[in-house]
């Protein structure tokens, strides 16, 4: 096991997706970018990186520290290391994003495990609603990832024309992309609202849901028609 021993970047432990509970309003959960957190599938304690900082964890027994998603610099006894490393119990291990908001998942592991590295990500794929002015504002200009997103949902950090309220709530799911009234993106995230009061105005292909996990921060990327790619 990993003890954290700051708050600074953000850290959660994930497992699998939870039992079906959007009767009760209970959203799904889940890692962010499932494909990059499988490999870590059979592990006890596996954590999502997910922010800005350097964080700092003590291993609390021997094992090896393994990686996979987005890149990460990790530092060990004062130097550079490469996952998978060996380290012993209480031994500081300190890793680094390259890319800030780009998720990665670390954990202390009795086997040693190659890393999956996925490719960046630039583009995301749509499913627009038939509005045409929605698909005019989603899909003709680049927007970037807000420092301001979690997951609960990912927030663009640009804006577009705002949309009112619904009348009354509908049903959200991970991937659904909804606008407020003062015209920012969300993209619901895996602990995001069973229901929302925010204009539907697409959603992503499931697969890619992940993908926009791994952008990061300030980064620049499209929305395409899922229709044309």
């Amino acid at each position: 096991m990993l003890e954290r021993l700051d708050r600074y970047e953000m850290a959660t432990i994930v497992q699998a997706q939870g039992p079906p509970l959007r009767r009760f309003g209970v959203p799904p959960g889940g890692p962010m970018d499932r494909q990059s957190w499988q490999p870590f599938a059979h592990e006890s304690e596996v954590w999502e990186l997910f922010g800005l900082a350097t964080s700092h964890w003590q291993a609390l027994q021997d094992g090896w520290i393994c990686h996979s998603g987005m890149p990460r610099l990790f530092t060990f006894e004062g130097r550079a290391a490469t996952p998978p490393f060996k380290v012993t119990a209480g031994k500081i291990v300190s890793v680094m994003p390259v890319i800030p908001g780009q998720v990665a998942y670390i954990t202390l592991s009795d086997n040693p495990s190659s890393p999956i590295l996925p490719d960046p990500v630039r583009e995301v794929r749509i499913l627009a609603s038939i509005d045409k002015v929605d698909q005019a504002e989603l899909l003709t200009r680049p927007f970037s990832i807000s420092i301001h997103s979690n997951r609960c949902g990912m927030r663009v950090a640009e804006r577009v024309a705002g949309v009112p309220d619904l009348d009354q709530s509908e049903p959200c799911t991970p991937g659904v992309v909804q606008c407020t009234p003062s015209g920012e993106i969300i993209v619901v995230g895996p602990d995001g609202p069973t229901i929302g009061g925010y204009r539907r105005i697409g959603a992503l292909l499931e697969t890619d849901t992940d993908k926009l996990a791994r952008i990061g921060f300030n980064q620049a990327f499209r929305f395409v028609n899922a229709a044309d790619a």
